[in-house]
């Protein structure tokens, strides 16, 4: 007997046990062998008959289910979840904007305690406000290591400010800078002042 006729005899006899391809070529290739070339259908049932008992039919095509299910890729079985529709339902859309509201208010409730406990932090004081708004952390975690630099740097700049100001400035401007010529004083004429020598 053939191959394909053995197959065809599985599937005859036991449609319900929903065998995989796979599994039923196993299952005639053993059975092949046992046979001879002069065996007859029903000696070909039998030994089908006898291998249902042995193995039951129906409980190695569930496990063999089980076995596809977890070896398909996970993309395979995202694709084959359904997606909701969010154009249909008009609730669903303002549910959305309402999320999306909330969490956008939350976030900017967060930044503004960060921004406060940052900017009132009184290493800060000296530092004009423009630059410290420029630097506002965007958590907790980071405000310490910006004020440290933040101040290392402010100072910084301050002292090469006053270096690269000093001895340039500018003389007072008004009476006593006019180009007075100053005559010097006689002892005698410091003595009629009252200015005792």
């Amino acid at each position: 007997m053939e191959l394909q006729e053995i197959q065809g005899r599985l599937r005859l006899l036991y449609p319900k046990a929903n065998l995989s391809s796979t599994r039923i070529s196993q299952y005639a290739e053993r059975l092949k062998a046992k046979l001879s070339e002069e065996s007859t259908q029903e000696d070909v049932d039998n030994l089908i008959k006898d291998l249902n008992d042995l193995v039951d039919f129906s409980q190695v095509a569930k496990d063999d289910d089980r076995l596809r299910t977890y070896q398909k890729p996970k993309e395979e079985m995202k694709q084959e979840e359904p997606t909701p529709t969010n154009t249909d339902n008009p609730m669903l859309e303002m549910l959305k904007q309402l999320t999306d509201k909330i969490d956008k208010l939350e976030s900017d409730k967060f930044q503004e305690s960060v921004s406060g406990k940052f900017k009132s932090d009184k290493r800060l004081e000296g530092i004009p406000s423009l630059v410290v708004d420029k630097f506002v952390p965007k958590s907790f975690e980071d405000i310490e290591s910006t004020i440290e630099s933040l101040v290392d740097t402010f100072k910084d700049e301050q002292i090469k400010s006053k270096l690269n100001s000093f001895g340039r400035d500018i003389p007072p401007q008004g009476e006593h800078s006019k180009n007075v010529e100053v005559k010097p004083k006689s002892i005698e004429d410091l003595q009629k002042e009252g200015i005792k020598i």
